[in-house]
């Protein structure tokens, strides 16, 4: 039955190659897009997109913020309820339908500004604005010692009193640890604040960098420019004093840093109503660090546009299209590492849950900034939404000058769309592309994203809200979500053969090799649904007198088969959750992948460095494998109290987050075993691994692992000089590994359910007469 399915679909898919109607099939590489034919409605819309329109609105919001000097919306902020007013009014006047405030839950952030006044080393008064992170900190020309201590590790502040002190910190967050490290062992050794210079890939020394906490607010932090960094390290070099074990010099402190927890913030959304309640969502967060024209707020300008569009355009969407804008995107939660896209977290899960099993599909418009360098954006999706990224692309064609480049990928932690999707929501998300790496490299999260640094494209807005309506619109007009769950099984295939030495047994290949089959089964059902759907409506085309196909029949009308898709679709929402539900899960760093993945990297790693102990290469041991396990790097820079603190349990350190349950675990602490090693190698070694910072390295090579030495001592000379280290990393390899079989174990699980309800799902509708058309 599945078989003659198979050929039906394959014979319904050529035929509408044939007619020139796009279907779900990747272009060959390298090969020029087609201009395919448009969906109903989008040279309406096109017509209409107005990038001035949503530049000014983006203008507008980026105006609003809490500090003079450098704005910032923090959630629950004042000028967070300014630019939700603002945002609910602009949603009415365009004239969107069942403008929706709704008030979720979320801690609250204010940042009125914050700067130091000092006299540089010529002895002329200088001002240093400061930028803020989500902590507490309150201060009026409070005067206050500032001390410079390098990264702000551990041992950077061995033999200094920092009491009441700031410490001035250099950190690179992309490469090395979050702020949350240095933060918290500040207020261990019971500095004021740090006041934290952060360095990306592209040096700007004017810029200001702020990024999340990740940890408590009453760990305060701070942020300052490269170039006045500079200046406040050249005083205390030329005319500062000794006390407490460090040379400083006095500043005047001003600061207004508020975290207020349960305050709350709003999500706003609006509506063009369609004939279902099926529904399409268009997302984009409007709060934000400093001005954040382009992030987000270009994009809460791009969705609103895209609004706007199809109102003017009077577009009238099968489906209902909803945009909304959430509060709390950057950061929402205090004391956890999961901070952000709280407001997303809240709108899915406790406040409109319903809209799970609404949504066909989300457009997440949170990157690809129009600057005026920018060529072109990617659009991300999830592997089941590769076919139809692909297709839409193709499609596209050059109807715009911006390239648009589908990237297939999980869904990123670090975007809104993450919780979403994991609720079940096919999202597609926005990135950046083709000449905008402008903004990472230099404007991300920083005072210079601003519109006089970055300019404005409006070929890039223009492309964009072009191609996303273009793509709604075809989604509009697709009656089953076109999902093609195959290539997530066999991705998960891959993860396991492709392992050296693997450890899973013969029943979890078994239960993955039937979930692939039913797979296929039902890629090829939704694939020949959607297609029939097509002949259907060419059918009715050709009987109006329009462009109809001369000798192709539908049995079904246009209707039946929609009324008929709204109940498969609820069946296609649920297998497509419990298989992100089931199958994907967080590591360390919080990046997207399978349960297995990380756990595996982790037993390959550890096992490199016992062989390379067993050769006694410490070297080889340190930097090639024990270095890339999990946070090695910080947990080895910072004692063992703001390691437990950062490092707390996965659950209970994410409760209330996105992140929560999908964590896996932490339990691989192999800092003991870096910091033994380390003991044995030479300052210079060590240096290699943690860069300039003396202090740093002297005290990694300093600190002792007590049980480490004890059992270096006792145990056999003749295998190892490491051999007590080889026992810690035997005694890791085997809770690896245990923790590996679970997960195998839940796997094996999770397939047999996923295959038992995609073959319920084939089995159901293949019985249903209606369905006979479709050759199922």
């Amino acid at each position: 039955m599945r078989n003659a399915f198979k050929v039906v679909a394959a014979l319904t898919i050529v035929a509408l190659a044939v007619c020139g109607i796009v279907v779900l099939q990747q272009p060959k590489v390298d090969e020029e897009p087609a201009r395919g034919m448009a969906p109903a409605g989008y040279e309406e819309y096109a017509s209409g997109v107005d990038p001035e329109f949503c530049k000014t609105v983006a203008s507008q919001l980026a105006a609003l913020g809490d500090d003079p000097a450098l704005g910032f919306r923090g959630a629950g902020s004042p000028a967070e309820a300014q630019a939700a007013d603002l945002l609910e009014q602009t949603m009415k006047d365009i004239g969107l339908e069942n403008v929706t405030v709704d008030e979720v839950d979320s801690d609250g952030w204010t940042f009125g500004g914050a700067n130091i006044t000092f006299k540089d080393s010529d002895g002329a008064v200088r001002t240093a604005t400061l930028g803020g992170y989500q902590t507490n900190i309150t201060a009026e020309n409070e005067r206050i010692a500032i001390v410079y201590l390098g990264k702000g590790a551990a041992a950077d502040y061995e033999g200094v009193d920092m009491t009441g002190k700031l410490a001035l910190i250099d950190i690179d967050q992309e490469n090395e640890w979050r702020i949350n490290f240095p933060a918290y062992q500040a207020r261990l050794k019971g500095a004021r604040a740090v006041v934290a210079c952060s360095h990306l890939e592209g040096e700007n020394a004017a810029r200001i960098v702020s990024q999340n906490i990740c940890g408590d607010a009453d760990a305060p932090a701070l942020a300052i420019s490269a170039e006045d960094s500079q200046i406040i390290r050249d005083a205390i070099e030329a005319n500062g004093y000794e006390a407490g074990g460090a040379r400083q010099i006095d500043v005047l402190l001003n600061a207004n840093s508020e975290v207020e927890r349960n305050k709350g913030t709003r999500n706003l959304w609006g509506e063009i109503p369609g004939e279902t309640d099926e529904a399409i969502l268009f997302i984009a967060h409007y709060d934000g660090y400093y001005h954040s024209f382009y992030d987000d707020a270009s994009g809460v300008g791009m969705v609103l546009g895209i609004a706007k569009a199809l109102r003017e355009g009077g577009v009238k969407p099968e489906k209902t299209f909803r945009f909304v804008l959430h509060g709390a995107g950057e950061w929402g939660r205090s004391g956890t590492e999961a901070d952000w896209a709280t407001g997303a977290y809240e709108q899915i899960v406790n406040v409109r849950p319903e809209w799970a099993r609404q949504a066909f599909a989300l457009f997440n418009i949170d990157s690809g900034y129009p600057l005026d360098s920018t060529r072109g954006f990617n659009i991300s999706v999830p592997t089941e939404l590769g076919d139809f990224a692909r297709t839409a692309v193709a499609s596209f064609g050059d109807r715009s000058e911006i390239k648009v480049t589908p990237n297939i990928a999980p869904p990123s932690s670090s975007r809104e769309d993450f919780i979403y999707n994991a609720y079940g929501v096919p999202t597609l998300a926005t990135e950046g592309g083709e000449g905008d790496e402008q903004y990472f490299a230099s404007m991300y999260h920083s005072n210079m994203d601003d519109l006089a640094v970055g300019g404005y494209s409006v070929a890039g807005v223009l492309g964009m809200g072009r191609f996303i309506g273009y793509s709604a619109l075809m989604l509009d007009e697709t009656p089953l979500r076109p999902l093609k769950f195959m290539d997530r099984f066999e991705t998960l295939k891959s993860t396991l053969t492709d392992q050296p030495d693997p450890v899973y047994d013969a029943h979890l290949m078994a239960n993955l090799d039937r979930a692939i089959e039913s797979a296929q089964a039902l890629d090829d059902f939704i694939t020949g649904f959607n297609a029939e759907y097509r002949l259907s409506l060419l059918e009715v085309e050709g009987e109006n007198g329009e462009n109809g196909v001369a000798g192709d029949e539908a049995e079904q009308t246009p209707e039946d088969m929609r009324k008929l898709a709204e109940d498969i679709n609820d069946s296609i929402y649920a297998v497509y959750r419990d298989t992100q539900d089931e199958l994907l899960r967080l590591d360390r760093n919080f990046e997207t992948g399978f349960a297995n993945e990380g756990i595996q990297r982790n037993v390959v790693l550890l096992r490199g460095a016992r062989d390379a102990l067993m050769d006694n290469d410490p070297d080889s041991a340190v930097y090639s494998y024990l270095s890339k396990i999990e946070s090695v790097y910080a947990a080895t820079a910072f004692d063992a109290a703001t390691c437990d603190k950062i490092f707390k349990g996965s659950d209970d350190f994410v409760e209330d987050t996105w992140a929560e349950g999908k964590l896996v675990s932490r339990a691989c602490r192999a800092d003991g075993v870096v910091r033994a090693v380390l003991k044995k190698m030479d300052s210079e070694s060590a240096d290699a691994l943690y860069g300039e910072s003396s202090a740093t390295a002297s005290a990694v090579t300093a600190s002792a692992v007590a049980d480490a030495e004890e059992e270096t001592e006792n145990a056999d000379d003749t295998l190892s000089s490491f051999a007590g280290e080889i026992q810690m990393i035997d005694y890791l390899i085997g809770n690896q590994e245990d923790m590996l079989r679970a997960v195998y174990n839940g796997q094996e699980d999770a397939l047999a359910r996923l295959t038992e309800s995609m073959n319920e799902l084939i089995d159901t509708y293949a019985s249903d007469s209606r369905t006979e058309n479709v050759g199922v």
